[in-house]
């Protein structure tokens, strides 16, 4: 099985069918394989304009509006004024290029190819491809931001092109729009869970699978938890004061401990000059311990301050 199938394994075991593309504000489980009408499709193809540079939550207001005000419809949007249209979209954001975007779209008359949509004003190939899958049930694997955010994460693709990204998912699939359909909502969904753009990894179902991929990267990947994270970034403990009598019989395990949690480094600190001898001494005896003797400060006056000697750690 390649890396592409394994991946949608691993997100549709996590959440499930996602019943998209949600009609009326319903997620259908069925929705892959239930025969659409033809009002349900103008509703995707209004909801996959609408839905341009802006939240689902947003879209969702603006075709409840639509509805209540019996515009969810070729005829009634074709007869309303673009001002009129774009007041009744408002909450969709843009709602002044949308509302051409939604003419333009309506008084489109030719056959329902990618080529031809592509043609209509406002309508790019996210726009487009989300019609062709989610209304017609055509085969175009849906590429929006998040598919690219969690493909580069992974390692798998690289780059920002659309078409790049999409000629990968319809190498490495097979031509199946109820697969395209699922897959692209999994995408979603886990990007809103854990993938976001500071993603969330503690718990996130593609963890192992990334953490091959991304080889061990820092540059690429925030951990959000304990787990792993020695091995993503050098950690440094800054301030530690081991040197007090109650840590003396534990400084061996605490060593120990600190190296194996992946801890580069641990700052003794020292309090008074017989404790910095101290500092010096652990110093010497384990590597990971560096010394941090204190700076102590003899202040008769405020304009006589001067500074005590204090020995130099290697």
């Amino acid at each position: 099985m390649n890396k592409v199938l394994q991946v949608f394994n691993l997100l549709f075991r996590k959440y499930d069918s996602q019943g998209w593309w949600p009609v009326n504000n319903k997620y259908n489980p069925n929705f892959k394989t239930k025969e659409k009408s033809e009002a349900e499709k103008f509703e995707i193809c209004v909801g996959a304009i609408l839905t341009q540079s802006t939240s689902w939550r947003n879209v969702e207001k603006a075709l409840n509006t639509l509805r209540k005000n019996n515009a969810l419809n070729k005829k009634t949007i074709k007869k309303l004024s673009t001002e009129k249209l774009a007041l009744l979209i408002k909450s969709s954001g843009y709602h002044n290029q949308k509302a051409r975007k939604l003419k333009e779209f309506v008084n489109f008359n030719k056959e329902f190819s990618r080529e031809n949509l592509l043609s209509v004003w406002g309508l790019g190939p996210e726009t487009v491809d989300s019609i062709l899958l989610y209304a017609y049930d055509k085969p175009f694997f849906v590429v929006d931001l998040f598919t690219k955010r969690i493909f580069s994460r992974l390692g798998l693709v690289s780059g920002n092109k659309y078409d790049v990204f999409q000629d990968f998912f319809h190498k490495n699939l097979p031509e199946d729009s109820k697969l395209f359909n699922e897959y692209h909502a999994l995408i979603v969904e886990h990007s809103k869970r854990f993938c976001k753009k500071v993603p969330e990894c503690c718990d996130c179902p593609l963890k192992k699978f990334c953490y091959i991929e991304f080889k061990l990267k820092p540059t690429n990947l925030v951990v959000g938890c304990a787990e792993r994270i020695g091995d993503i970034m050098n950690l440094v403990d800054v301030h530690c004061h081991l040197t007090h009598e109650r840590f003396k019989a534990d400084i061996p395990k605490v060593v120990a401990d600190s190296e194996k949690a992946g801890v580069k480094a641990v700052l003794v600190s020292g309090v008074n000059p017989e404790d910095n001898k101290k500092v010096l001494e652990l110093a010497k005896k384990f590597d990971i311990l560096k010394a941090s003797p204190c700076l102590l400060y003899t202040s008769p006056s405020p304009r006589d301050r001067t500074r005590s000697r204090m020995p130099s750690s290697a």
